[in-house]
């Protein structure tokens, strides 16, 4: 993805993964961790920045209960150095991203 006006470029490696309601701490940042390697590994020359990128995608047992909402948004919180919370549909997803050093 590039900016033309400001000449800035963006590699993305992105994931997804349908989460379960429990999915816990580790699982997710295992998950987000897989998509930073994979952005890690390609070649600095092709973006100014890499980034890896998790689509977390709720179960049908997390749609719509404000305590899953809660507990996805604090995964992403904890380990992402940016998210979002994407609504509509049936439910929301949820973006989270992690910037190669």
């Amino acid at each position: 993805m590039a900016d033309t006006a400001s000449e800035c470029s963006w590699a993305f490696e992105v994931k997804q993964h349908f989460a379960s309601s429990k999915i816990r701490q580790d699982t997710f940042d295992k998950l987000l961790r897989h998509a930073y390697d994979d952005a890690k590994s390609v070649d600095r020359g092709e973006a100014d920045d890499r980034v890896g990128c998790l689509i977390m995608v709720p179960g049908e047992t997390a749609l719509e209960d404000p305590q899953h909402t809660h507990h996805f948004d604090t995964l992403c919180s904890s380990s992402a150095d940016f998210a979002f919370r994407v609504g509509g549909g049936i439910s929301g997803v949820w973006l989270a991203f992690k910037v190669v050093d």
